[in-house]
């Protein structure tokens, strides 16, 4: 398994902490249910299978509190942080170190060096001070861990020997890889298997973060590199792939 890269988060737009504050000044307990109806709430995030599951957790909550819930998921966050800055999207869920990068990136450059790391407290700092600056307010971390990871087919690690990204390095060949659509240049992506690896990364097909098509093209033989969730591990026995080691620990908290 490759080394723990992401705790889940949520994170509110200050406008959606003032209603819930006037809402509770108003008569409202804060507990759950009871028909109260505390007005609406458009929760947001990226549209893969983790956060459509977090997305669905976080809206039963809230709808038992009494909000009127509309989920819009998309497939990066430079489509709806901007709508979060505006207000016109309330909540979503996220992760330390990829938001963290992200609001750095949109602040101060693309060359702008990453602000996160192994070390949780320091990223989080980083990243409460970069979303204060894009009017969204950060929640407390959640305690689940999950980890982007590359995976390939068992066929083609057994052929190479392979278990670990430093093995698919030394092949020396040609790799192309499936993977989100942000994944160029990312340090814990294609920019990560380049410079810190060596892997000669010749193509990255936007086919979306550890999707069902982004799998099938890897599986197909089009790609020979997915990138993928830890928490996949099960569909990922399924469809006959193995994990390979993060060994030089490309991945932050």
């Amino acid at each position: 398994m490759s080394r723990p890269s992401a705790l889940t988060a949520g994170i509110l737009s200050a406008a959606l902490l003032l209603a819930v504050g006037c809402a509770n000044d108003t008569g409202g307990d804060g507990g759950g249910g009871g028909g109260d109806d505390k007005g609406d709430i458009t929760l947001s995030g990226q549209n893969f299978t983790e956060t459509q599951i977090t997305a669905a957790m976080y809206s039963l909550l809230l709808e038992d509190a009494g909000y009127a819930v509309t989920t819009k998921l998309v497939d990066t966050r430079d489509v709806y942080i901007p709508e979060m800055e505006k207000g016109d999207v309330d909540i979503a869920t996220e992760y330390v170190s990829g938001l963290a990068d992200f609001l750095n990136t949109t602040t101060n450059g693309d060359d702008a060096e990453p602000v996160s790391s192994s070390d949780l407290d320091e990223t989080m700092q980083q990243l409460d001070e970069l979303a204060a600056k894009s009017n969204i307010t950060m929640l407390e971390p959640a305690e689940a861990v999950d980890a982007n990871a590359f995976a390939v087919t068992s066929q083609f690690a057994e052929d190479n020997n392979l278990s670990t990204l430093s093995d698919l390095a030394a092949l020396g060949e040609p790799i192309v890889l499936a993977a989100a659509p942000d994944c160029e240049g990312r340090t814990d992506c294609e920019g990560g298997l380049s410079d810190d690896y060596g892997i000669d990364i010749t193509k990255v097909l936007p086919l979306g973060y550890a999707s069902p098509q982004a799998i099938e093209s890897v599986v197909s033989g089009e790609s020979q590199l997915v990138e993928v969730a830890s928490t996949q591990s099960e569909s990922l026995a399924e469809q006959d792939l193995v994990v390979l080691e993060d060994d030089k620990q490309i991945q932050p908290v």
